[in-house]
């Protein structure tokens, strides 16, 4: 699967960053340590820290495949933008991890708060699906370790 060029892909999907080469993710509030471990803000308490499989999706017109901007209507479907593997971590406040870089991309980092999320699913996948209707988006996340 091709992933969209970071730049079209934080316009689409707001809770996407690229890992900055210090470790650090603009405008989501955490970093990667050397390790490459996603590290919460400070207060933030890990509840459970693992790797896995996980999908950055937005909502997109059905009809002509536009993104949506406003709200998710009849005719909304979710696209998977970026799809990876990496480390995550559940917080007291959030979820956060990395999408390992690949040949196409660099790292990218997501973020998802909990106040964020309006439903949790089962993924088509077998794993969990966290929808964001105020985003427009989703993560699917399919734990692997």
């Amino acid at each position: 699967m091709d992933t969209l060029r970071p730049p079209d892909l934080a316009e689409l999907c707001p809770r996407l960053a690229v890992v900055g080469p210090a470790g650090d993710v603009p405008g989501l509030g955490f970093a990667v340590d050397d390790e490459g471990l996603p590290q919460g803000a400070p207060g933030e308490q890990v509840l459970l820290r693992g790797v896995a499989l996980v999908r950055a999706h937005a909502a997109v017109d059905a009809l002509d495949g536009r993104p949506v901007r406003r709200e998710l209507g009849p005719q909304a479907r979710l696209l998977a933008l970026a799809a990876g593997a990496g480390p995550l971590a559940a917080t007291t406040e959030r979820v956060i991890g990395i999408l390992r870089v690949t040949a196409d991309r660099p790292a990218l980092a997501y973020a998802l708060d909990w106040a964020e999320i309006d439903d949790v699913g089962p993924a088509a996948s077998g794993g969990v699906r966290l929808l964001s209707t105020s985003l427009l988006g989703a993560l699917t996340i399919d734990l692997l370790a």
